[in-house]
């Protein structure tokens, strides 16, 4: 490789790893970083006493199978998906300044492919210490070194057959009929191993769910692996075994046979003659506009020469400023979506409601899966109340990037705010509400009755009522962030993002929010609950129901009294905030 590429690889992990640690000099990254650090020792730390001995034994054998093709099953579906459904993309991603120095450079288009795969590594071991340090904690530190060189190690394969991959494709695009003739052949090869490996594999069982089906599907692995399918399937199944290996010249055969599969792999991607530096010119340029954007907290940008996607609901010229922001914030989400995904979602969750439903009704194990469901939607509402106003649609700390245009707007600096944690709550809500009904219509009945109809609508409707009150209180939360402390939230300006900073900076986040919520919950819970427990005292189980959505609607309407109050309280922070000497505008 060109030692003049060597030194660039060199020098720029060295000075990205120098930087890092010199800004912990500034509070802004060092107490987040200490969060984090702090909070995955004490989360994945082994406090057992017993530092990871006693768990760093073998691996029983049934569970080895089951991770083996547990591996080689993922490995398959990715290596798949990065034929039939491939990203978009250049093959190999360039910064715009790779792109301004290196492509006219005199140096090969087999060096500019060498130094990308090495200036790779850097991510890719990354990961793999990061699972190195979590197994670490568990099963040893010998073991943990294990999960760290066969991770790296699966992580390359990968890598570099989805580059692979990628240039193929591309080089069937370019050259049309002569590029597919002389693909051809790994094409067929790819069609053969594929239908090899399902005409040879032996038939799944009949799962019977009254019995053991473990155990019939760990006998059906075993039969798998005896079978000319799991014998051509052994590369993948090889991928595992560097991961799982129990002692040092198990680990060393696996990591033998996985290093002798990166070689052909390799050998693919350096000789491929795909001419890629226009696509990955142009995406340099996309890729620098996403990280400028991301850097101020939006995660998305228009593609060049792609149309802005245009929101359905037309804004008027005049009305409550309320819809304004929430139009803007609705827009930033459909910007964020592709439309087939949300068509995909959609059409997932009306063609799933009534198949689990009517399997919710024999009460047996489709009831558990269709509960499961129900309780993972209503998770995911639930956790809209903390992540929602930072990812979803557009909040304060982005409008305060322009400041000047903000302090120019003819309202007030509360109902400035209002409008903009209006603008950040609405559209949350709606989609709360949407993941709330769909969760209470998947819930399947109890064997006793006890979960009616009426029930189903309390909890609904609480919900629908709750969820978005206490998301008004967190958008709070995130305004007061960027008004009163702006020299560390950093409006407009490159938070705080990957590794242990950005895992602090969260959590950080997140025990605000928390102390937020108890807080300003303890009150509303109070008089709500009364107001539950006493309908259902005098009511009865009649108007039990219809109590507990009185108290839940008390609660609510409490909580946004709250957040109008503190919106109040931000509003005239804001009046008095000056950009020029917080730092916010030069």
């Amino acid at each position: 490789m060109n030692p003049a590429l060597l030194f660039l690889v060199r020098r720029s992990f060295a000075n990205g790893l120098r930087s890092r640690l010199l800004r912990l000099r500034k509070p802004r990254y060092l107490v987040p970083t200490v969060v984090g650090v702090a909070y995955f020792v004490l989360l994945f730390g082994n406090w057992g006493g017993d530092g990871g001995r006693a768990v760093a034994g073998p691996l029983e054998a049934d569970t080895a199978l089951a991770l083996e093709w547990i591996v080689a099953g993922s490995t398959l579906l990715l290596a798949a998906s990065a034929w039939f459904l491939p990203s978009r993309g250049a093959p190999l991603a360039f910064l715009e300044a790779e792109v301004a120095l290196l492509f006219p450079a005199p140096v090969t288009r087999k060096d500019l492919v060498r130094y990308k795969l090495l200036d790779m590594q850097k991510y890719l071991l990354f990961s793999a210490v990061f699972i190195a340090l979590l197994a670490g904690f568990r099963v040893g530190p010998l073991r943990g070194l294990f999960v760290l060189l066969g991770g790296w190690l699966v992580t390359n394969v990968l890598t570099l057959h989805g580059i692979g991959a990628k240039f193929t494709r591309q080089s069937l695009l370019d050259h049309g009929a002569s590029g597919f003739r002389r693909q051809a052949l790994p094409l067929a090869l790819l069609a053969a191993y594929a239908g090899f490996v399902i005409r040879c594999a032996p038939a799944f069982p009949a799962l019977d769910f009254a019995g053991r089906p473990g155990e019939q599907v760990l006998d059906w692995l075993r039969a798998l692996g005896e079978s000319p399918a799991g014998t051509a399937l052994l590369p993948l199944r090889l991928l595992a075994r560097p991961l799982l290996a129990p002692d040092l010249p198990a680990f060393l055969l696996g990591a033998a046979g996985v290093a002798a599969m990166l070689v052909p792999l390799y050998l693919w991607v350096v000789r491929s003659d795909v001419a890629f530096e226009e696509a990955a010119a142009a995406q340099a340029e996309t890729l620098a506009r996403r990280i400028e954007a991301a850097r101020k907290g939006r995660f998305t940008v228009a593609e060049e020469g792609k149309p802005a996607r245009r929101n359905p609901w037309r804004l008027a010229p005049h009305g409550p400023p309320e819809i304004a922001f929430a139009w803007k914030s609705v827009t930033e989400i459909l910007r964020s979506f592709s439309p087939r995904l949300l068509v995909f979602l959609v059409v997932a969750i009306f063609v799933a409601l009534p198949v689990a439903m009517s399997a919710a009704e024999g009460g047996g194990t489709p009831g558990k899966v269709a509960a499961a469901v129900s309780l993972v939607l209503l998770v995911g509402a639930a956790f809209l109340v903390l992540g929602g106003p930072s990812f979803l649609g557009a909040n304060l700390r982005q409008d305060l990037e322009r400041v000047e245009v903000l302090k120019a707007l003819p309202l007030t600096g509360p109902r400035l705010v209002r409008c903009s944690v209006a603008g950040t709550v609405l559209p949350v809500a709606a989609i709360q509400a949407l993941l709330v009904v769909a969760g209470a219509l998947l819930f399947p009945p109890t064997p006793k009755g006890e979960v009616n109809a009426a029930w189903r609508l309390a909890g609904a409707f609480s919900l629908v009522a709750l969820l978005p009150a206490f998301t008004a209180l967190s958008a709070c939360v995130e305004a007061g962030g960027a008004l009163f402390f702006p020299a560390w939230v950093r409006p407009g300006q490159p938070q705080v993002q990957g590794g242990m900073e950005g895992m602090g900076y969260g959590i950080v986040t997140g025990l605000g929010k928390m102390l937020a919520f108890g807080l300003g919950g303890a009150v509303p819970a109070g008089l709500g609950g009364a107001v539950a427990a006493a309908g259902i005292h005098f009511g009865g189980d009649l108007y039990a129901p219809a109590s507990v959505m009185a108290g839940s609607l008390l609660a609510a309407a409490i909580l946004l009294v709250e957040a109008w109050a503190i919106c109040f309280v931000l509003g005239r922070r804001f009046e008095r905030l000056d950009p020029a000497e917080e730092g916010m505008i030069a």
